[in-house]
């Protein structure tokens, strides 16, 4: 069985084809996300569609951004990183328009279902995925907490003083702050981190703050839920040996006592977690039927 398992997120759509035991079979392919924040539309379902008919698969995983329903396999909300992503029907356009069963599922809990399965998480657990906004998903006895209504876990609209803990903590704001203190039009977390590599003063300054606000955030998440291990991942994660020093440095400097603290780690299967996590899902609900 061959299986396409696609990761989408705000900015990029990431695919590639896996055999049934999770080997790629050496199809990956990346895309820029079409999104017109003017117009306020996306074109990400035709994006995927388009990649679906592209490749040799049986059927289709899918890692998404946005509350996922995931028995209907559709979008039943979506911050405004993606607009006019809402109502969008992955698993009945893509049985429509391919003849393929898809499965969905959203992005962070992929990425934990990934974490779970190859990478770094236990079996108490909360994976965090650090990208165009903040996502978490919350693992306990090696399973991902259920809700009603799917909205489990989205830690990015907690309240750290007057804004959202992604509004101060995501890559977002990470190349949104540095484009707007050094005046330019283009920045993005490779460029923030060659500087600091560089010892520019801008970057050191932006990167530690990033870290502290990052810290803010997950002190409410130990308080809550004092997880054994706090699983951090996105591509942002890739400098992991300057951002999680720091952050447990803040952690343990802020939190109220020891017994609240967890072992916090970078995750082990960086950007492929969400892929590896949706394809897991799929077989899982395979298994099922």
């Amino acid at each position: 069985m061959k299986i396409l398992a696609i990761d989408i997120g705000g900015t990029t759509i990431k695919a590639d084809v896996y055999d049934q035991k999770g080997i790629s079979l050496g199809e990956f392919v990346e895309v820029c996300t079409k999104i017109n924040h003017k117009e306020k539309t996306n074109d990400i379902l035709n994006q995927v569609i388009k990649i679906i008919k592209e490749k040799d698969s049986d059927i289709v995983a899918i890692s998404s951004a946005g509350v996922i329903d995931e028995n209907l396999g559709k979008v039943i909300f979506a911050g405004e990183t993606i607009p006019g992503f809402i109502g969008v029907d992955f698993k009945g356009e893509i049985k429509k328009q391919t003849g393929k069963e898809a499965f969905v599922l959203n992005d962070v809990n992929a990425a934990a279902m990934g974490e779970l399965y190859r990478g770094n998480a236990t079996e108490d657990s909360v994976v965090i995925t650090i990208g165009t906004g903040v996502g978490g998903c919350i693992i306990k006895n090696g399973s991902i907490i259920p809700s009603e209504n799917f909205s489990q876990g989205e830690i990015g609209y907690i309240p750290i003083g007057e804004k959202s803990f992604q509004q101060i903590a995501s890559a977002t704001f990470l190349s949104k702050e540095y484009k707007k203190r050094k005046q330019l039009d283009y920045a993005d977390g490779k460029m923030i981190f060659d500087q600091y590599d560089n010892n520019e003063e801008i970057a050191i300054s932006l990167i530690d703050e990033f870290c502290k606000n990052l810290a803010k955030g997950l002190l409410p998440i130990l308080y809550l839920l004092n997880p054994k291990t706090i699983v951090i991942g996105g591509g942002i994660i890739e400098r992991c040996d300057v951002l999680i020093p720091k952050i447990v440095k803040n952690v343990e400097r802020m939190i109220e006592n020891d017994i609240f603290m967890a072992d916090i780690k970078p995750a082990k299967l960086k950007n492929e977690a969400g892929r590896l996590g949706a394809l897991y899902f799929a077989l899982k609900q395979l298994n099922k039927a």
